[in-house]
């Protein structure tokens, strides 16, 4: 009995001196371009649009070590991975259907930089860009000559917990 009170304290003192750390949430600005150029008959056809807004993203440090992050607002949802290589597994509003033939690793990428503690920080901008070129026969392509989107976006920290108190005002 005097053995299970004791481990049971001994519990729930390691459970209570281990770092609980909340989402950190940031006001998000963001805009994303995308632009399709596809073959109909044999006269080429552009079309290209794009989307802007603000809205609540979520910053979460992933058990990889990357940060994982989603965002969402009045123009829609997204989501992706912020890994040492750079932005990855992108999903975003686009005002233009693309993405199909996929893009080719090396025509990928983008940029993630911030201020502050590398754990908390108080602002970033990420940066993101693929594409599409058809180098062989239309059709084997399903008639899609080319196509990109991108995404930018410059995040706030607007609250934070105890890796980053809120800067006062």
């Amino acid at each position: 009995m005097k053995t299970r009170g004791l481990l049971s304290s001994l519990v729930l003192v390691l459970t209570l001196s281990q770092p609980v750390f909340a989402d950190l949430l940031y006001d998000f600005q963001w805009r994303s371009y995308a632009r399709l150029s596809r073959w109909v008959g044999d006269e080429l056809q552009s079309n290209d649009g794009e989307l802007g807004d603000s809205a609540t993203l979520t910053l979460r440090r992933a058990s990889t070590g990357e940060w994982a992050f989603t965002f969402q607002g009045p123009a829609g949802k997204g989501r992706g991975v912020l890994a040492p290589r750079g932005p990855d597994k992108l999903v975003f509003p686009i005002a233009v259907s693309v993405g199909r033939p996929p893009a080719p690793s090396y025509l990928k990428g983008g940029s993630f930089t911030f201020t502050g503690d590398p754990d908390c920080p108080q602002t970033f901008q990420v940066e993101y860009v693929e594409g599409f070129l058809c180098r062989t026969v239309a059709t084997a392509c399903g008639r899609v000559n080319r196509w990109e989107r991108s995404l930018t976006g410059q995040a706030t920290l607007a609250r934070g917990d105890r890796r980053c108190p809120q800067r006062s005002p």
